[in-house]
């Protein structure tokens, strides 16, 4: 198991440097690069919207490739949604 104290430096978010709140990307970084090393819990605590936000990014990619209105839209509004509850976790719980 690793730790977040193992986690090399990643890049600082700008905006929490500039407004000092998360952004709704906050904790996506590091969610990803636990992911990658195989420690799915750790990365759902970092953000635990990511894989939803991943799914309904491929949707809204397929949606606008294949011209389907309805699967953009909905699509769309899933991420944007999943995006905000990110940053509302991010800046409540973390």
């Amino acid at each position: 198991m690793l730790l977040l104290s193992e986690v090399p430096t990643l890049l600082p978010c700008t905006w929490k440097q500039l407004f000092g709140i998360s952004c709704p990307f906050c904790g996506t970084q590091r969610s990803v690069w636990f992911l990658l090393h195989g420690e799915l819990l750790e990365s759902l605590r970092m953000a635990p919207f990511l894989l939803p936000e991943m799914i309904a990014l491929g949707l809204l990619i397929y949606g606008w490739r294949a011209k389907k209105p309805v699967l953009l839209k909905w699509s769309t509004i899933t991420l944007l949604t999943m995006l905000a509850l990110n940053m509302i976790y991010q800046n409540i719980w973390n």
